[in-house]
């Protein structure tokens, strides 16, 4: 779902994906190349990451989940 919503996809339209690809992580890529920012974003780094990743699992409290989502959908879009 998430990667559905942050990929800005339909349902049946990642469901039809996933049959033809056989695998989330395909369909994640081909929904990438589509996608289109209005700015150059800055590439990402191993550090960078990191650091994402550990922020994500230290958020807590009310409102996390959507924080958590953000910031997910943020190195999504900045993968190359």
């Amino acid at each position: 779902l998430l990667i559905r919503c942050c990929l800005l996809g339909t349902r049946s339209h990642m469901r039809e994906m996933y049959k033809k690809l056989g695998d989330l992580g395909d369909v994640a890529l081909s929904c990438r190349a589509k996608l289109r920012t209005m700015f150059k974003v800055k590439p990402l780094t191993i550090k960078g990451v990191r650091q994402e990743l550990l922020a994500i699992a230290h958020e807590s409290g009310q409102g996390s989940q959507k924080r958590k989502k953000k910031r997910i959908l943020s190195l999504l879009t900045r993968c190359r």
